[in-house]
């Protein structure tokens, strides 16, 4: 009985531990489920329960420590990391990370020892080096630090991630998921965050009261719920001093606050059914929005771009980028200013590796192949594009040395090679991520972190930067009298207006800026200042037309041509002129205008040209002279030669046939006689003979661009008309032989309408003294 004891018992303890084992191996195939689905927060509460009973899984502890890091969980992720990279042996990739998260714990000298170790292990990655040198001397990150304050936006942020703005007009849109649906964060479906979707502050002006006014920082009221928010670090003079509540009471110094933000913030736009949506940027025009997003799902689909209008509050018009594809992310969209480029970050093969910095450029409707932005991608991740008025792109990175997590780098291009590339330094980067900044003006704007000052996770914060005051004053330079309403861009990036009294405040950075100063009906003026008190004096833009009417035929000035100037809008007549013995015309024209020229004769045809001044900055004189064809005139075609003794048409004589063509098209009621003639050697009836089929291969050549013969009439003149002296038996070059034998068109009729031109008015064709 005892046996048969002993053996029941084991045999369930073994049936224990087989189930015991089966549940793991489970519980592992799941977490590695998840883990391979990118659902990082699910996965680490599965990897820590085996780790519980197998503490030395080594697998589990390098994927938990990932999904740590994932979820910026950094503190974790450190302890781990740690762990994995104290060991004799390790692996490169964990000593990368356990230097990456010392940096983001802001112990730099550990961090210089673990990443020179990692470039021991990895000596062809020079990332190890430039970390480790990098944080030899801190100086370089903090040398601009006292010129920047940072505002956390208390009005703005939420208890969830706010993060990526845009502007659109005089609003201000960011992503967040501060929402309660089924949800992803900034990137989609590493936690059970929920949904991003944009919203807006409709005018920043508000936001900028809100910071100015007195919402000063304060730490807010510990709430059980929230209680593992209340750590935070010591403020510096740079920065806000700690982090307020949205919207609720906090304490400061034991005194009770209550914010009550003027800035009012709604939903933007609301997501295509199915999408996630994040980061976005809009073309100069507004017309075309480019934005990330998601489909939503139990499994992490790739980021891809969009592009779509937004009408009443909708997405409409929704378009697939060509170059997403399901094997890889593309997004984080920033336009150039012109709108003709888009840079975007994305992990697509044949990279640098991680993710890197792409473009591709917009022309005639149609996206060209995307481009590597080589010069400033690494093995890491270039994320968060940012193209700024003046052309400097801004990007965040965590494979060049910064002061933790992703910084913010800026480089300037000029004919697509970097000429400046930097780190923008502390207080815009700290310990943490930062990105998604944007520029308001040359000197502030916003930015996303999440810094430890935060609510939560991602916020927004406000930058500016101590800058240099001056006034200035623009003017009538023809009266002296101040304008109103003069637009002034400064330094290629913003745009303001003058007041009543002319004047414009303005706050730039110290040393020389450039305005660029315009009013509607007045010259642009750029200049280059670094004085206190600037004055602008705008021409009055002044436009006229002046030339000569000219006969085709002789090349003299025409006498008692009508020409009028005629306003293109609406066909308004202006202004009518009748020409005098010198065939000259002079009007004046008004800005932002379309015109039409026209000049008119009996027996002439008519013939127009078209100025606009719409666009043009500078007073300009435009001198355009009009050639008038007119009845009995005899025009030479120039350059139709032929072949001795032959009468077929070559192929330079066919292309100054087809300009006769088109005057035939532009003037489809004219009739003319073509007129061939020759030289004098041969026979004289030879050469009759020979100029009548020369002539006739005209009309035939011109038939068969669709002129009906009946406008046409062949005439061969043979050598009865020389251009000069070289008859029978005299001795001339083969040049003055060739003068003779020329082809002419005579016009025996034209019509007087007005048809369509093309604005090259200039149809002459050749002369004729006969």
């Amino acid at each position: 009985m005892k046996n048969s004891i002993r053996i029941t018992c084991t045999v369930i303890l073994a049936m224990l531990a087989f189930e015991t084992v089966w549940a793991q191996s489970v519980a592992k195939k799941i977490a590695n489920r998840k883990f391979e689905q990118k659902g990082y927060a699910e996965a680490a509460s599965l990897y820590e329960d085996i780790i519980k009973s197998h503490p030395d899984d080594q697998e589990s502890l390098l994927k938990l420590a990932e999904c740590y890091r994932a979820t910026n969980n950094s503190a974790k992720a450190l302890s781990l990391y740690a762990k994995l990279a104290n060991v004799e042996n390790p692996e490169p990739g964990n000593v990368w990370y356990y230097a990456s998260m010392l940096a983001e714990s802001g112990d730099y000298e550990s961090a210089k020892e673990w990443y020179s170790k990692y470039s021991d292990l990895v000596p062809e990655d020079t990332r190890g080096r430039k970390f480790a040198r990098a944080y030899a001397s801190m100086n370089e990150f903090y040398k601009d630090s006292t010129k920047y304050s940072v505002r956390y936006l208390h009005g703005v942020n939420s208890w969830q991630s706010d993060f990526s703005p845009f502007f659109y007009g005089k609003g201000l849109v960011f992503c967040s998921n501060r929402s309660e649906d089924v949800g992803v964060r900034k990137v989609s479906g590493y936690d059970k965050t929920p949904i991003v979707e944009w919203y807006i502050i409709p005018d920043t002006s508000a936001l900028h009261n809100d910071i100015s006014s007195g919402l000063q920082s304060a730490q807010y009221t510990v709430e059980t719920k929230n209680a593992k928010n209340a750590n935070f670090t010591k403020a510096s003079s740079v920065e806000a001093d700690v982090i307020a509540t949205y919207g609720s009471t906090f304490m400061h110094d034991s005194v009770r606050y209550n914010i009550r933000p003027s800035a009012k913030v709604k939903k933007f736009v609301s997501p295509s059914k199915g999408m996630h949506i994040g980061p976005a940027c809009y073309s100069d025009d507004l017309e075309r929005l480019i934005f990330t997003a998601n489909e939503r799902g139990e499994k992490i689909k790739r980021l891809h771009l969009f592009s779509a209008k937004v009408k009443n509050h909708t997405l409409s018009d929704v378009q697939e980028l060509p170059f997403n594809n399901p094997n890889y992310s593309v997004g984080h969209p920033s336009f150039t200013p012109d709108s003709k480029r888009l840079y975007f970050a994305s992990d697509m093969p044949g990279g640098m590796g991680g993710a890197d910095i792409y473009y591709s450029d917009y022309t005639n409707g149609a996206w060209s192949d995307p481009v590597n932005v080589t010069e400033i991608n690494t093995a890491g991740d270039e994320l968060f594009p940012y193209v700024r008025g003046n052309g400097d792109l801004y990007f965040s990175s965590d494979g060049h040395p910064g002061l933790g997590g992703l910084d913010v780098f800026m480089a300037n291009f000029t004919n697509d090679k970097i000429t400046e590339f930097k780190n923008v330094g502390a207080p815009i980067n700290s310990e943490k991520d930062d990105f998604g900044i944007i520029y308001l003006s040359s000197t502030h704007g916003y930015f996303s972190s999440n810094r430890k000052r935060g609510l939560s996770d991602d916020d927004l914060y406000y930058f500016k930067k101590q800058c240099f005051p001056i006034e200035l004053t623009v003017y009538n330079g023809e009266n002296n009298r101040v304008l109103e309403d003069a637009s002034v861009k400064i330094n290629d990036i913003e745009t303001h207006r003058t007041n009543y009294n002319g004047k414009l405040e303005l706050c730039v950075d110290d040393g020389n800026n450039s305005f660029v100063v315009s009013k509607e009906g007045f010259e642009f003026q750029n200049i280059t200042s670094n004085d206190s008190y600037v004055s602008v004096m705008l021409k009055p833009l002044v436009f006229n037309v002046s030339g000569n009417v000219l006969s085709d035929a002789t090349r003299q000035n025409m006498t008692g041509v009508q020409v009028q100037l005629i306003e293109s809008n609406g066909n308004v007549l202006r202004e009518e002129f009748t020409t005098a013995e010198d065939g000259k015309y002079n009007f004046s024209l008004e800005p932002q205008k379309d015109y039409e020229i026209v000049a008119t004769k009996k027996d002439c045809g008519i013939n127009s040209i078209r100025i606009s001044t719409k666009g043009v900055h500078k007073s300009t004189n435009y001198k355009e002279d009009l050639i008038m064809l007119c009845t009995g005139d005899v025009v030479q075609v120039n350059n139709i030669y032929y072949e001795l003794n032959k009468a077929e048409i070559t192929e330079q004589a066919a292309e100054e046939l087809d300009k006769l063509a088109d005057l035939m098209y532009k003037y489809p009621d004219m009739r003319i006689e073509l007129r061939a003639h020759t030289d004098s050697r041969a026979d004289s009836d030879f050469n009759l003979r020979l100029s009548a089929m020369r002539a006739q291969a005209v009309v035939d050549y011109l038939t068969g661009k669709g002129i009906v013969p009946y406008r046409m009439r062949a005439s061969g003149y043979g050598e009865s008309q020389l251009l000069n002296d070289c008859g029978d038996n005299e001795d001339c070059s083969e040049f003055e032989h060739q003068q003779n034998r020329r082809t002419e068109f005579k016009v025996l009729s034209i019509n007087q309408g007005i048809l369509d031109v093309d604005g090259n008015q200039n149809f002459h064709i050749g002369k004729s003294t006969n």
